[in-house]
């Protein structure tokens, strides 16, 4: 008897799958809360905003109660943007919908209304995108295209491009990986092959607003024994080249579409190794540029312009070796 209630509650403890990144079909969706507070109070506000998600599949409309409430820090500050990131919480039971076995998520929006910046959110989400089809070890990503409504007014603000990016928990669990407990989580603690990787990544992208140590904009991890570093936020790469996007004074470029190498040094034999694995993606990065739904003609002639300068670098053994840390 004891057994049969163990197994009984094993399985009521399981998790339902998450299934919102199963698919990059953007959604269509309405956020409804309770805008004017947040942008009244946008850089002090510490309370969640009660809504609602809305959107219709296949003939079932569905309303799922939300909190919402503004992140970040730079696009936080009206200042710099408009309209902030968001941060959406879920209910616990939110089963037989897109957002299934989700409870928080990150939303990437627009900074500011005016069709560049609309192009901009659409470039940060091909950048997680890359990244992916390098390695699992990526945030995953969900594009959509969200009305927002205020709670109070039932006025619409406008409707724009936006991505979902996976929770740090949920990569973590995906990845049996665990969080690593370190105020100090440096490169060198990565393996050869895994900090080429990422730091070649990042040279393609053109974004020097990273680093390993203290986690700057990725995410450390241990799995296995092997450290990890994921990467995210690429706002402020040579690649999407916001307008509010400047290059840290300590490196030697003047703009961020410029590139500067980040990383550890590497043997030949490794570079090599992770410069074919760049090479084989070349055609699909090409292919989700010219595929994008929201990038104007100009903006991905561009954009292709820009990662086929990547790809000249990484051509030209020469030239790559300039660029990075040979031993």
């Amino acid at each position: 008897m004891l057994a049969f209630l163990f197994i009984v509650f094993a399985a009521e403890s399981v998790e339902p799958p998450i299934i919102l990144f199963n698919n990059h079909e953007p959604l269509e969706l309405i956020l409804e809360t309770d805008f004017r507070e947040i942008f009244d109070k946008v850089k002090t506000l510490d309370d969640r905003q009660s809504g609602f998600i809305k959107y219709s599949h296949e003939g079932v409309q569905h309303l799922i109660p939300v909190e919402t409430e503004p992140r970040g820090n730079f696009r936080r500050d009206p200042s710099n943007c408009d309209f902030p990131p968001l941060s959406i919480k879920f209910p616990e039971e939110n089963l037989n919908t897109v957002f299934q076995g989700c409870t928080k998520l990150k939303l990437v929006v627009h900074c500011r209304k005016n069709k560049k910046y609309k192009a901009l959110v659409a470039k940060e989400y091909l950048c997680y995108r890359f990244y992916s089809l390098l390695t699992d070890s990526s945030f995953r990503v969900r594009p959509a295209y969200i009305t927002y409504v205020d709670y109070n007014t039932k006025d619409t603000l406008n409707r724009h491009f936006t991505f979902f990016i996976e929770r740090t928990r949920d990569l973590r669990n995906r990845l049996a990986a665990k969080q690593v407990e370190s105020e100090h989580f440096k490169i060198k603690w990565l393996n050869d092959y895994d900090a080429t990787k990422l730091s070649l990544f990042q040279l393609m992208i053109g974004n020097t607003d990273w680093g390993v140590f203290k986690e700057h904009n990725v995410k450390g991890m241990e799995s296995d024994g092997r450290r990890l570093a994921v990467p995210y936020d690429f706002d402020w790469s040579g690649f999407v080249n916001a307008p509010y996007a400047r290059p840290h004074p300590k490196y030697p470029i003047r703009d961020v579409t410029q590139r500067h190498f980040i990383g550890k040094e590497a043997d030949i034999i490794t570079i090599r190794k992770v410069k074919e694995e760049f090479l084989a993606i070349q055609e699909d990065v090409n292919a989700l540029i010219n595929n994008d739904p929201v990038l104007s003609d100009k903006e991905k002639k561009r954009s292709l312009k820009y990662i086929e300068s990547f790809y000249e670098i990484l051509n030209k053994d020469r030239l790559l070796f300039s660029y990075m840390k040979v031993k």
